[in-house]
């Protein structure tokens, strides 16, 4: 085990609270990047037992908001805290000090708490209470939303259940969210903040930079839309933090399926995915629609891949994508070698895989089943359970 020290000083206990405000933000989650072949963790941190801060948002006499910071309790290396109750503020992080490159790792976190629907947030715009991991490059000082990013892929709420434990792989950038709400899978640049000030840096540089020099992390407190607008119980409702631990990732092989790209229906797992984990599917391959195009699982080309684009001019950007449960996800940025990945919960039932091709442009887009004559080829699907 590491022992990591966390600071409390004063400049953290009058946290700008603009930085608050711009953590209600809403949320989006759809993509992921490819990754290589799983490898096996051997090792963890794990930082339950450290010291942590509590930031609850309180409002002043003056009808003004501020941070107050405290710290939970320690017993048997569970770290403890009552949430406020809403007339006297929010739980909005539980945050300490770690100063490591995150790049290739993982958070696992283990928690338990009062079953009760009576957690409420600040959100005026959506409800629900909900636990997210979270994490910062920036402790003070100049910021953008780069700095803030929160993991939305698997999450604690707080009204529907009692116990869980979350896991965020770091190579799951499409789940990872920005204060402003955008993805790290983004690139684009020069970008509109939710501040409003522009940002150079694109979402995907922004990530890459802020998990090589992290100075923060944690849980963030939220409703389902807003993941800093902080929650608060009345019934004296108590959370424990059992584990918080970072490693390297470990998958369990599950399955491997063939996607036919001239089957409307596509291809389903055999297997039945565990509602309480995580998963990646991991998606390569090529197919072709008549001699003209080829695509791959997000991406099509009428050159050879000398140029492509998502999508058919007049059809949508959804045609040729490969489906998961007949939804269309964002399996990434344009890889050369046509290799994607995907992280999802598992929802007690097995997996569907489908090509769409049909026109995705209209509302509620279907395939067309004498659409598919023109195709060949397969896509390859390896599902693997995170550990």
């Amino acid at each position: 085990m590491v022992n990591v020290r966390f600071f409390q000083s004063e400049e953290v206990r009058k946290m700008d609270l603009k930085k608050f405000l711009a953590g209600s933000f809403a949320g989006v989650f759809i993509a992921g990047a490819f990754v290589t072949a799983p490898v096996f963790a051997t090792q963890k941190t794990n930082l339950t037992g450290n010291q942590w801060r509590l930031l609850d948002v309180v409002t002043l006499p003056n009808g003004g908001t501020n941070f107050m910071t405290s710290h939970p309790s320690y017993s048997g290396g569970v770290a403890s805290f009552t949430l406020p109750a809403s007339a006297d503020g929010y739980m909005v992080y539980m945050l300490g000090n770690y100063n490591n490159d995150l790049t290739d790792k993982a958070i696992k976190v283990t928690a338990d708490w009062n079953k009760s629907d009576g957690y409420t947030t600040r959100s005026q715009n959506c409800g629900g209470a909900y636990g997210r991991i979270e994490l910062q490059d920036t402790t003070s000082g100049t910021y953008n939303s780069n700095d803030y990013w929160r993991y939305t892929g698997q999450v604690f709420d707080l009204n529907k259940q009692q116990s869980g434990t979350v896991m965020a792989p770091l190579d799951d950038r499409a789940h990872w969210i920005n204060q402003s709400g955008k993805p790290a899978t983004d690139t684009g640049i020069n970008w509109k903040e939710l501040q409003g000030d522009i940002v150079a840096t694109s979402p995907y540089d922004g990530f890459t930079s802020a998990i090589k020099n992290i100075k923060q992390l944690g849980l963030a407190f939220g409703s389902s839309c807003r993941y800093a607008s902080g929650v608060a119980n009345d019934n004296n409702a108590v959370f424990n933090l059992e584990d918080y631990s970072i490693s390297v990732p470990t998958y369990q092989d599950v399955e491997t399926i063939f996607i036919n790209s001239a089957n409307m229906n596509g291809s389903n797992s055999t297997v039945s995915l565990d509602p309480d984990s995580l998963y990646r599917f991991n998606v390569s391959g090529t197919w072709q629609n008549n001699v003209f195009n080829t695509a791959d699982a997000q991406y099509m080309s009428t050159n050879g891949w000398s140029t492509y684009s998502e999508g058919w001019p007049g059809l949508g950007s959804n045609e040729f994508k490969l489906q998961v449960n007949d939804g269309f996800v964002n399996w990434g940025a344009y890889n050369p070698n046509h290799d994607y990945s995907y992280y999802t919960v598992g929802t007690g039932s097995t997996v569907n895989f489908r090509i769409f091709d049909g026109n995705s442009a209209v509302a509620n887009p279907q395939p067309s089943l004498g659409w598919y004559g023109d195709n060949s080829g397969y896509l390859t699907v390896n599902i693997y359970q995170l550990k």
